[in-house]
């Protein structure tokens, strides 16, 4: 029996299991190494024109990584914080005594129920708006929310590896990305010119991502969070940070928490607050509109529902970082298709005749 290019077989098998055996070693730091790759794409411009004037990769380097340390890692932490600080109040709040609690949600209940056309809705849907009903609703969803939070405690550690992983690997990433990213386009089979495109779409969605995206969330979260500590709500920064995820839904977004907030201001007779919410919220949503074409201009061409349900697809697959994650993916899923589009659009126009 004669084995027809069995040199060339077995190369493959080993090759594909050294390469199976080298990501499950780097599988731990996927989620730096992707972060640090993203931001090196995003900052790889700046990195350039400083690197003119320093004319020293090592020195640019460790520039850009203060600067993105300042523009990007030290809000976050420092929001992450806030909110974290906000989640355990609430937690206390509601496990403990929780007077407090318990004398606000009474006094929603009892001047909502007050209005009239509310109270015979709610009598026609045998719905029972009790204090005590809907703090013991409270104490269930905090009860499941504490677990989460003793995670948070649980990984800071690991969360302060991940930050020093990814800004290790942002560094070699600023002075020899484009290196390896030369050598991974020449070991592809693909064409050049849909390798190029592939890598212009990953670009154009993760500065999409961050400069649409997060950067008019943190804006319309952060407008939100300062209107709700004006109106006197509680745990203000955790509506911040709520408001921050719901801002990738078009056109409403934040709108989704800070209108219903200002409605039952006013049925509970906070004439003033009420009426300050509904200016904010108007403010805030419209926000999206206006910023939203200056910042991601023409970075990205996926229609707007597209990147409505990435992004939550992201967000229930990857977690957190799928709020990143899921549109650059589904990114790369359109530019594939967009490739095999022109690759066979010949045989295509026959079928489809």
């Amino acid at each position: 029996m004669t084995l027809h290019n069995f040199n060339v077989y077995f190369f493959l098998t080993v090759l594909c299991i050294v390469t199976i055996a080298g990501f499950a070693i780097i599988k731990p730091f996927w989620e730096p190494i992707f972060f640090a790759i993203l931001l090196a794409t995003v900052f790889y411009t700046p990195y350039q024109k400083l690197l003119e004037r320093v004319k020293r990769p090592a020195l640019a380097a460790s520039l850009m990584l203060v600067v993105v340390a300042i523009t990007i890692v030290v809000p976050v932490i420092g929001i992450a914080t806030i909110v974290f600080n906000e989640v355990s109040s609430l937690v206390l709040e509601s496990t403990q005594d929780g007077a407090g609690l318990q004398r606000s949600v009474a006094l929603i209940a009892d001047r909502i129920t007050s209005v009239q056309f509310i109270e015979k809705s709610l009598t026609f849907a045998d719905v029972r708006l009790s204090p005590d009903v809907i703090i013991a609703q409270i104490k269930q969803f905090v009860g499941k929310l504490w677990p989460y939070v003793q995670a948070m405690y649980a990984g800071a550690v690991n969360s302060t590896i991940n930050f020093v992983v990814m800004f290790f690997t942002l560094f070699f990433l600023f002075i020899d990305g484009k290196r390896w990213l030369a050598r991974i386009m020449h070991l592809s089979p693909l064409r050049d010119v849909y390798e190029r495109q592939l890598v212009r779409d990953f670009s154009s969605m993760a500065r999409a991502t961050l400069k649409g995206t997060l950067i008019i969330g943190v804006i319309q979260g952060v407008l939100g969070g300062i209107a709700f500590t004006i109106a006197g709500i509680f745990s203000p920064m955790l509506w911040m940070l709520v408001m921050i995820v719901l801002s990738i839904i078009p056109a409403v977004g934040s709108g989704f928490i800070i209108f219903p907030a200002a409605v039952i201001m006013l049925l509970i007779g906070n004439i003033w607050q009420g009426i300050f919410l509904l200016c904010m919220g108007f403010i805030i949503t419209s926000i999206d509109n206006v910023l939203r074409p200056k910042l991601v201009g023409k970075d990205t061409q996926m229609p707007t529902l597209v990147i409505f349900f990435a992004t939550l697809g992201g967000l229930s697959v990857f977690g957190f970082s799928g709020f990143i994650l899921g549109p650059i993916i589904m990114a790369l899923v359109i530019a594939l298709w967009n490739i095999y589009d022109q690759e066979f659009r010949d045989q295509l126009s026959e079928f489809n005749v």
